[in-house]
Formats: structure tokens, sequence, C-alpha cells
């Protein structure tokens, strides 16, 4: 994956967790320009992101924002994101 490929911003999240899963959805429906993208930390892309960041690839509790190639973890990245929202 080269730096053109990857998104702006860009949140991954716990494919497999139903409140992550639950948070995309509500993320989704109040970000009408789709400035944010998805994907789960357990997918080829998301451990290349994880590596790229120096995060660990094996731990999937958290949220990671990545925007403007600044990695953000936790509620920081929770923060950010909701800043993109509407509603």
């Amino acid at each position: 994956m080269t730096s053109e490929q990857i998104p702006n911003r860009v949140l991954l999240f716990d494919g497999v967790c139903n409140l992550c899963n639950g948070a995309v959805q509500f993320i989704i429906k109040r970000d009408p320009d789709g400035l944010i993208s998805f994907t789960s930390l357990q997918s080829e892309t998301g451990q290349s992101l994880l590596k790229k960041s120096g995060l660990p690839t094996d731990r999937f509790d958290s949220f990671v924002f990545i925007e403007d190639r600044q990695v953000y973890t936790k509620s920081t990245a929770a923060i950010k994101v909701f800043r993109h929202l509407r509603g």
C-alpha cells in the first residue's frame, strides 16, 4: 500500500466486536459526505496501517483513527472522529 492509497481519514475498528460495528454504523449515518473511511483492525489493510504506525497488530481493544498521517487511539480517536459528524 502506498501513501497515495491511504485515505485522508480512516478509522480502524475491531471487526468482530458488536459494539464497534454499532459505532461504525452510527458514524456512517452521521457522515453523509463520506469523509471517513473504515477498515477492520484484522484486515490486511488494517494490519498494514497498524504496522506503519508502529502499533501492535495483535491487540484489538481500541479504535485507531488516522487523519492527515497522524495516528490517534482510544478516546482521542473518538473525539477526532466525532468532530467530522453531523447531528
